[in-house]
């Protein structure tokens, strides 16, 4: 008996370290990066309509853009383009995941409601031609059809599984995830990026993000809420993507962020300027999708 419907958790992304080593005749740039999927996210909601039903999307929570621009829409629109199936369907999005930011959240969006859509097909597809197809729709895409940790080069779609990273003690397990107000547009941080070719990503520390002096040259107060967060007690704290979001190591007894008494973040998060929230990374074992624990 086929699914008439499905719920999937649609997770973030953060970007343990991100380095941009060239860029290519297409315009895009060569990438490596280490991605690992977090327990802050969204959930999708896919129902199979019945004959004549139209197509819907419905969503609640920051910016959900209800038009077939999203990359939601898109990769329904993908998935009856390659798979062949041509149901209708109601998607809604509890949107969680800010844009601009940084997190991936709408190609996340796009693989999950690929997953989905496979599941309520009359033929379910294999997870690597889902894949494969949503590489076409975003580079972070691919990333999400991994375990969960991976290895990500070329423009970002290459993924490779790394999985191996999970027992160093140096992983970064459990973070603070810092929300600001604005977004930042990815091609225009792109566009102030100096590449490095020579580095070698294999030694690259987490932390080290290519793409922060561009982003904080277009968002000075970016800088700003960087150096505000280290003098108030966060360590080691990193822009995730091309921003705007920031996050720092979290350590498993902290369950509110240690900021020092008289710190300028105090009245920001009060007035709603900023958001400090907790997350840890999230794995799942194929073909289950992602679940938050």
């Amino acid at each position: 008996m086929l699914n008439n419907s499905v719920v999937l958790f649609s997770p973030a992304k953060l970007n343990l370290f991100f380095r941009v080593l060239t860029r290519r005749d297409d315009g895009y740039h060569d990438v490596a990066t280490v991605m690992q999927a977090l327990s802050f996210g969204d959930k999708i909601r896919i129902d199979r309509g019945g004959d004549g039903d139209e197509d819907l999307l419905t969503g609640t929570g920051p910016a959900v853009l209800l038009d077939r621009t999203n990359l939601a829409m898109r990769a329904l629109t993908l998935f009856r383009e390659r798979g062949g199936e041509h149901f209708p369907v109601r998607i809604h999005i509890d949107k969680k995941i800010p844009p601009g930011g940084g997190f991936g959240g709408g190609s996340s969006n796009a693989a999950t409601v690929l997953k989905g859509l496979s599941l309520l097909a009359d033929c379910p597809l294999p997870e690597e031609e889902l894949a494969e197809w949503s590489g076409s729709l975003s580079s972070d895409a691919p990333f999400f059809f991994s375990s969960g940790t991976a290895r990500c080069t070329g423009r970002g779609e290459q993924v490779e599984e790394a999985g191996d990273l999970r027992s160093r003690p140096s992983f970064l397990r459990t973070v603070w995830l810092i929300l600001s107000e604005e977004g930042l547009s990815t091609v225009a941080v792109y566009r102030g990026v100096t590449p490095r070719p020579g580095v070698n990503p294999l030694a690259s520390p987490i932390g080290v993000n290519d793409l922060e002096e561009s982003a904080f040259r277009l968002k000075p107060s970016l800088r700003t809420l960087k150096e505000e967060l280290l003098a108030g007690g966060l360590r080691g704290v990193a822009m995730t993507g091309s921003g705007s979001a920031l996050f720092a190591p979290r350590l498993p007894e902290e369950s509110v962020p240690p900021l020092r008494e008289g710190s300028p973040l105090v009245e920001k998060l009060r007035t709603g300027r900023i958001r400090i929230i907790p997350a840890h990374g999230i794995f799942r074992s194929r073909p289950e999708w992602y679940r938050v624990v």
